[in-house]
């Protein structure tokens, strides 16, 4: 009797064990479609841009171990705008020099502009004598943080124009 006991435990203990498993994987999976769908949101805007910008989706660097999620480039002055999207709703907290940011469920996540500045060094790296510039792009946020790099969606366009109108003003 005392065995079945025993084995009854680790069944119930295994169980609970692989549901959790299963909690988790769900909870990884939908973070990935909303981040895809974010990613998608942005690719589509991007299309709209004068055929004088070439953009680039999804770019994996190798060696770096990093994906970047857009770049839109001018070749013609040497320009690479690159772009990381987050789709975090409106209530997140957090600042340029923070290591982490805090989301609305209290939840520690990695500085989106820390990451792009990691993203545009590599970038460089890559394309040598291209003006590099860090743009992160909340989708569907309309409370964006007041910073010259964050933009929505929604301006987007309006931040690439600005950014390829202040390099031409330079050359």
């Amino acid at each position: 009797m005392d065995s079945f006991r025993i084995i009854m435990v680790f069944v119930v203990i295994f169980v609970i064990y692989v549901l959790d498993k299963c909690h988790y994987f769900e909870n990884k999976i939908r973070k990935e479609e909303i981040g895809k769908l974010g990613e998608r949101i942005v690719t589509n805007k991007l299309k709209e841009l004068p055929n004088n910008f070439r953009v680039e989706n999804n770019i994996r660097f190798g060696l770096w171990k990093c994906q970047i999620d857009h770049i839109v480039f001018c070749d013609d002055i040497k320009l690479a705008i690159v772009i990381e999207t987050k789709m975090w709703g409106n209530n997140f907290k957090g600042n340029r020099n923070d290591e982490y940011w805090i989301t609305s469920n209290n939840k520690h996540v990695r500085n989106p502009y820390k990451q792009n500045k990691y993203h545009c060094k590599i970038v460089r790296k890559y394309y040598k004598g291209y003006k590099t510039y860090n743009v992160v792009c909340f989708v569907g946020c309309k409370r964006i943080p007041h910073y010259s790099w964050c933009t929505n969606e929604n301006g987007l366009l309006d931040m690439v124009n600005r950014i390829y109108n202040r390099v031409i003003m330079d050359i």
